[in-house]
């Protein structure tokens, strides 16, 4: 399976049990860290080319992905989980 993590919980270790069992599980492995400049842009260029079958989101706030890009994940016809950990604030409707 080819898999597309987007979140917090990306390299440098000691916060990258995620990242450990994605690469254990997949057959091609991408990962695009919330901070990276131009975040949404470089989502859409990797997946024209990588064509993940899952995208985990690890997004708690509103603010970092764009509607657009969440149009073009599902465009994508992968499947798609945002998990969000932060209780403190309801989870964004995109």
């Amino acid at each position: 399976m080819k898999i597309l993590h987007l979140g917090l919980c990306v390299q440098p270790p000691p916060i990258n049990g995620l990242q450990k069992a994605f690469i254990n599980n997949s057959t091609d492995y991408r990962e695009i860290s919330t901070s990276t400049p131009n975040f949404n842009q470089r989502v859409i260029e990797i997946t024209k080319g990588f064509k993940p079958e899952l995208v985990f989101m690890q997004i708690q706030c509103e603010g970092i992905i764009t509607v657009n890009t969440v149009k073009h994940l599902k465009d994508l016809e992968c499947y798609i989980i945002n998990w969000n950990g932060d209780v403190r604030d309801e989870t964004p409707k995109w």
